[in-house]
């Protein structure tokens, strides 16, 4: 059989020589833009000074063929204002007499020396210069602006090359690792005399032509033995024992079966690129949905304006949550294949009703129609992956639906603030839709059904389950004050609150976008080594208590720099904080989980699990309504801090409790 590590060596070799290839490359482009941008900007700035000077000065003009004297114009001020909303790159606009004295101006602000004015003249009806009109640039604009393109590039590219590498990894994998692995299996089994099965999809590449000449050998087997098997049936009659034992042993090993092997059905790297797909979809929208939300706001009855705002996220993660489960029973009926398609219908359907959607009762509306697609989509893919797995990749396959999320969040995020920014909200709406379109093309192509769900013949959750895991008390500990305070954190913080705090302070939605993109960076890159620490050390308790402390402390940052300089770098910075922590707790709290079921023990063990899964939502669906409901007395920066106190405390709480256990050899601390 083929080494399993020399192939991995092959794909990571081809991978990382075409990420090399086109980070060089995407650094020329990228070098080349900045230069052609820095070149046309400042003049296009300076003409743009004049056409706007021009529109003003052709309005004084018709107020002095009025009769109106220039020393009269006292509405210049709030018209000149008014204008200025419009064209941030202008500073301020004078008007001045014949001898250079300002009349008017469109604000008290001083200009700095190095501003740049445009001058345009301003004459009467008579032709005679009556004064003259000046338009000052503001000094730093296109330094900020060649800053903000500096950013997206870096972002395109960041998230090109992550992009590149999802491609990578599906196309490595369906074209040479998979079919590799595959032959390798059923040339095992050919070295143990059975050739019942022929390597599916023939392909014109080496691997294809060596599969074909594989498959002629294994036909030429097999119509051999139906010619012996055919002459043998003459003999049957009067064939000795001998001779039958011989043909059924034969025929164990050569006569071609109908199901296909196991190592030649689908793999769990079909479902990848499908699943990131719908996962990019729905993630296009994280930077900026509770500033959607705000805009579209009518009064509901019985809500505040706060509570209003946060329902589209609290009400999708709470039908989510209790969908779940109930997902996993069609998964049975319908299979995994049919469940990803159904599930991605109230996807596409829900996101492009939502770019169409002009108030909040139908953005909610179609949320909860979002809601139901998710969790739909994700068992239909959880259940794809168990089946294709088996027992011994079952790591494996998770660390796939993970890569997957993580990477669909980090891409989704980044380039949703940038879409919005240039196209609008509704827009980045109807290309998420259209990304849901190309997950089901990709679903078709590439996945196979396999038959029974993984979850069909499973222990059902019962009530009973739930309180299975209220009445346990390790479980109450590490639900009430580890798993709900991470997660009501991580919604109320991240996806709530972060949005609508730096749009409140002036900030695009292209750079929100840019800044909560630094916690999934920082989680693709710290996930996995932080949780192979955890196991080598085995501690999970203490790494749980950690990652809750410094999540407590990193939230509390943004609240204690409110005002300060470059703000968004300080909330990038507290954002790269709690994926740090996020990274060391939330691998951890998983193992305490499993530990813990394990002393439930028997059938009921998978039951308390889930039961446990859908009770730790509570803190995402609690996480928006709470930020909202603090907004509205303290403000979003506070409001991230009084969050950040309370992980803070049910930190030390939790730590206290597990070295107090520790000490006192109630539990183990792993």
């Amino acid at each position: 059989m083929i080494e399993e590590r020399g192939l991995k060596r092959l794909s990571y070799g081809l991978i990382v020589l075409t990420l090399a290839l086109l980070t060089a490359a995407l650094s020329g482009v990228a070098y080349l833009s900045l230069q052609s941008f820095e070149r046309v900007l400042q003049p296009r700035l300076e003409a743009k000074a004049g056409v706007v000077a021009s529109v003003i000065g052709s309005e004084i003009d018709r107020a002095l063929a009025a009769g109106i004297p220039l020393e009269e114009l006292r509405g210049f001020q709030p018209f000149a204002a008014a204008i200025l909303e419009d064209h941030p790159e202008i500073l301020k606009i004078e008007l001045r007499d014949s001898s250079g004295q300002t009349l008017f101006a469109s604000s008290e602000q001083s200009v700095p020396a190095e501003a740049s004015w445009n001058e345009t003249v301003a004459v009467g009806t008579a032709g005679a210069e009556a004064g003259r009109l000046a338009v000052a640039v503001a000094p730093g604009y296109v330094t900020d602006r060649l800053r903000e393109i500096q950013a997206e590039i870096l972002v395109i590219l960041l998230v090109a090359l992550f992009l590149t590498f999802e491609v990578l990894l599906v196309v490595v994998a369906m074209f040479v690792t998979e079919p590799v692995r595959r032959l390798s299996h059923l040339m095992a089994d050919g070295e143990r005399g059975f050739f019942r099965h022929l390597v599916p999809g023939e392909t014109r590449d080496e691997i294809g032509r060596f599969a074909a000449a594989f498959n002629r050998v294994v036909r030429r087997e097999q119509e051999r033995f139906a010619a012996l098997e055919e002459a043998f049936s003459r003999l049957r009659p009067t064939a000795p024992p001998e001779l039958s034992a011989l043909m059924q042993d034969l025929g164990e090993r050569l006569r071609p079966e109908a199901r296909p092997a196991a190592a030649t059905e689908g793999s769990i790297a079909d479902v990848r690129m499908p699943l990131f797909l719908f996962f990019f979809a729905t993630e296009l929208s994280r930077s900026f949905l509770p500033i959607f939300a705000r805009d579209l706001y009518e009064p509901l009855p019985g809500l505040s304006y706060e509570l209003t705002i946060a329902l589209p996220i609290a009400l999708y993660l709470f039908l989510v949550a209790i969908l779940t489960p109930m997902a996993g029973a069609l998964a049975g009926r319908f299979g995994s294949r049919l469940l990803f398609l159904l599930g991605l219908v109230p996807t596409g359907v829900g996101l492009l009703m939502t770019a169409l959607a002009n108030d909040i009762a139908m953005l909610i509306l179609w949320r909860a129609v979002n809601a139901v697609g998710f969790a739909l989509t994700t068992i239909a893919a959880l259940d794809y992956i168990a089946r294709a797995a088996g027992r011994s990749r079952r790591a494996e396959g998770m660390a796939i639906y993970t890569a997957a999320f993580v990477t669909a969040g980090l891409c989704g995020t980044s380039i949703g603030g940038i879409l919005a920014d240039r196209l609008g909200y509704h827009a980045t709406f109807l290309v998420a839709a259209a990304v849901t379109l190309l997950s089901a093309f990709m679903l078709v192509i590439n996945l196979r059904d396999r038959g029974t769900s993984a979850m069909g013949g499973g222990v059902r959750l019962r009530l009973a389950d739930f309180g299975t895991v209220l009445a346990n008390p390790r479980f109450q500990l590490l639900i009430l004050i580890a798993a709900i305070p991470t997660q009501l954190l991580t919604t109320g913080y991240l996806f709530y609150a972060t949005p609508m705090l730096l749009d409140s302070v002036g900030y695009s939605t292209s750079v929100i976008g840019q800044t909560m993109m630094v916690y999934f960076v920082v989680m693709i890159l710290m996930g996995v080594p932080m949780a192979r620490l955890a196991d080598r050390v085995g501690r999970y308790r203490l790494f749980a208590g950690a990652g809750l402390l410094l999540a407590g402390l990193a939230a509390m940052l943004p609240s204690s720099l409110e005002g300060s300089a470059h703000f968004a770098l300080w909330v990038a910075l507290s954002m790269g904080l709690v994926g740090v922590a996020h990274a060391l707790c939330i691998p951890s709290q998983g193992a305490i989980l499993l530990q813990e079921a394990d002393r439930v023990g028997g059938d009921r063990r998978t039951a308390a699990i889930s039961a446990y899964r859908v009770l730790e939502r509570i803190g995402s669906v609690l996480g928006p309504i709470l930020a909202a409901s603090l907004a509205a007395l303290y403000g979003y920066a506070w409001t991230i801090g009084l969050l950040g106190l309370y992980v803070l405390a049910c930190g030390l709480l939790f730590t206290a409790i597990s070295l107090l256990r520790a000490r006192g050899g109630a539990s183990a601390v792993n």
